[in-house]
């Protein structure tokens, strides 16, 4: 009777140990799509801040001046900005995905430092175009 509860025993270690590996290996898979999700989310709210404010500071004329911060992700492999249009490249388990927004108004040309972090910026409007700034 003993071998027999001992064999008991040792199926149900099995059984739970199985259990637990699939459990784990779920929920590995879920953390990795879930942090490759939020960057993505991330990327694309910063891309729209920089474009409403951007609307915003060539909608108040010539000279006005905005002051915003965004919060850049990790993995970004470019931010830049011209003509109408605000792109960040950013890096995930599929190779590179670009997130690109598309101002009203023209923008000056100009590439920021890809680092990530919450970032404060500026946007001015001078004759016809927004210059965004990175602030130190």
């Amino acid at each position: 009777m003993a071998k027999r509860n001992a064999q008991v025993s040792v199926e149900y270690v099995v059984l739970t140990a199985f259990l637990l590996l699939v459990t784990g290996i779920f929920f590995g898979f879920a953390l990795f799509f879930f942090n490759e999700n939020s960057a993505t989310a991330h990327a694309q709210d910063a891309v729209i801040t920089f474009v409403n404010e951007a609307d915003r500071a060539a909608s108040y004329g010539d000279g006005s001046k905005v002051f915003f911060t965004v919060y850049v992700p990790f993995d970004v492999q470019s931010l830049s900005a011209g003509r109408k249009t605000i792109s960040m490249v950013i890096s995930n388990a599929g190779g590179s995905m670009d997130v690109i927004g598309y101002t009203k108004a023209n923008i000056t040309p100009a590439a920021f430092n890809p680092a990530s972090g919450r970032r404060s910026f500026s946007a001015e409007f001078i004759d016809g175009n927004v210059l965004v700034e990175e602030l130190a």
